[in-house]
């Protein structure tokens, strides 16, 4: 029974949460949406005693950084990609 109760109150706040993110698209477009997950992401994260939130966006995502940037993310490490025959000299 707790299980039925606990499912109800997610689909509730599923709910409100789709709810603001309609709101938020319509006073701010696709920024508003990406602070409305940001404050519901952050608030999640709180509930469960989780103190810090990491994201992934490709480097060349200037845009999506520079968002990201504005609402208080910080650059924390750089993950390097190489592809394995020019590492090695082309050799096969």
């Amino acid at each position: 029974m707790r299980e039925i109760a606990r499912e109800k109150d997610q689909v509730g706040l599923r709910a409100q949460t789709i709810d603001r993110l309609d709101r938020a698209f319509e006073c701010g477009g696709a920024e508003g949406v990406g602070r409305a997950l940001a404050t519901e992401i952050g608030l999640f994260a709180r509930r469960q005693g989780i103190r810090r939130v990491v994201i992934k966006t490709f480097a060349r995502n200037e845009s999506a950084l520079a968002f990201w940037q504005r609402i208080g993310f910080r650059p924390r490490m750089v993950q390097m990609v190489a592809d394995a025959r020019r590492l090695s000299g082309g050799a096969t």
